[in-house]
């Protein structure tokens, strides 16, 4: 009988197959249904001969490539084997990852085992592959710095303390906070608090899925706060020296008061001695003002300078009808004061007076003959007159008049 030893399997045989076999019992190949062609005496060439080519097992190696983290499922789904069937993929966390089995590709920073397997198809069995490690490394964080770099000084600590990573991450940040340009500070994990230059770095630590990272010195300042200096308002008497000028302070931040303050303001004025009354600027100026973490602005005053005679508002040692009027309404009258009026007779015995928008009340006339340190007598009242006459103004003598509330 013919005789296949061993399994024909697909992919094995390349070449026409030829069976030759000596057979002592021809008769026995029929039951094979083999048909027999006799050549010569005890030798036989089988030809025709049916036989079964069994599905191969295929070979399935995962192809692997390289992994970060991008917060994207990802690693491999791709094999190599020659069988057409459609493969499926069981990923698992190794290691100390934790994660599956699942048909679904990891996504966190880690370990892991692939195993594909793939369907049978027309020449090859189902087959899988051996577990294939792959990794996906940490992604390379960047970190930067945020917020506002600009800052007033309030005697507080301050300075950027806020960042913004990429990809996000969740590793915790500490800064590091250095003086630059003049300015002496750490470095320290504190801000400062002082006016100056910094620069600030800000480190975030690695987390499940991110490296750590390190910014740039990011630069920042602290500026001076602003204090105002006022000068105080002054006033002296008309040929007085001027007084010593003043100033106060506005603006002190975190309970700080002008003891912080060295050296002082110039306070200065265009008024002098022979200055005539009136209102005079007091300039305000640094000079040799200073104070750590603050800057100056300056506000003038007013220095006064009165006139000797009570009621001369314009400084001409005179009191005129019109500032008489302005002193009456003032004190007394709110409208229409009473005042003097067509005075007749200057330079002469008898002086006549009229009073001109009198209407009620009772009141006095005075006179003196000295408007620099003046001493008033009455010369009588006027009720109801409205008119008086001074019958003792002696005519090589100079009176002033004037009219008092009762």
């Amino acid at each position: 009988m013919a005789e296949v030893r061993g399994p024909v399997v697909y992919g094995t045989i390349t070449a026409p197959i030829m069976f030759q076999h000596f057979l002592k019992q021809p008769e026995r190949l029929m039951c094979f249904q083999q048909r027999i062609l006799k050549k010569d005496p005890g030798k036989y060439l089988l030809s025709n001969l049916i036989f079964m080519i069994s599905k191969a097992t295929p070979s399935v190696t995962v192809n692997v490539g390289t992994y970060t983290y991008t917060g994207s499922a990802q690693g491999p789904n791709s094999v190599t084997t020659p069988s057409s069937g459609s493969a499926t993929y069981s990923y698992v966390g190794v290691s100390g990852t934790t994660y599956g089995s699942s048909a679904t590709r990891p996504t966190d920073a880690g370990s892991y085992t692939v195993t594909a397997t793939v369907a049978a198809d027309a020449n090859y069995n189902s087959a899988s592959s051996s577990a294939t490690a792959f990794t996906i490394a940490k992604a390379a964080s960047t970190v930067t710095v945020t917020g506002t770099t600009s800052f007033t000084y309030s005697g507080s600590a301050q300075g950027p303390n806020s960042v913004t990573t990429s990809p996000v991450s969740t590793g915790s940040v500490t800064y590091s906070y250095v003086g630059v340009s003049g300015t002496t500070y750490g470095s320290s994990a504190t801000p400062p608090k002082t006016a100056g230059s910094y620069t600030v770095t800000a480190a975030v630590v690695a987390d499940a899925n991110n490296n750590s990272a390190l910014s740039s010195a990011t630069p920042f300042s602290i500026g001076n706060a602003v204090l105002t200096v006022t000068a105080n308002n002054a006033s002296r008497n008309a040929g007085a020296p001027n007084p010593s000028f003043t100033a106060s302070y506005s603006g002190f931040v975190n309970g700080e008061t002008p003891s912080v303050l060295s050296g002082s303001p110039s306070l200065t004025t265009t008024a002098t001695t022979n200055s005539p009354a009136g209102s005079y600027p007091i300039t305000a100026a640094q000079s040799t003002l200073s104070a750590a973490n603050y800057s100056f602005s300056f506000v003038n005053g007013t220095l006064t300078v009165n006139s000797l005679v009570p009621g001369d508002t314009d400084g001409n040692g005179i009191v005129d009808q019109a500032e008489l009027n302005a002193v009456l309404a003032h004190y007394y009258w709110t409208n229409f004061p009473p005042y003097i009026t067509n005075t007749a007779g200057l330079g002469q015995t008898n002086v006549t007076f009229a009073i001109g928008n009198f209407t009620a009340g009772v009141f006095r006339v005075q006179f003196t003959t000295n408007l620099a340190n003046p001493n008033w007598h009455d010369l009588g009242q006027v009720i109801p007159l409205y008119q008086f006459i001074d019958t003792n103004a002696p005519t090589s003598q100079q009176r002033y008049y004037r009219l008092a509330a009762p």
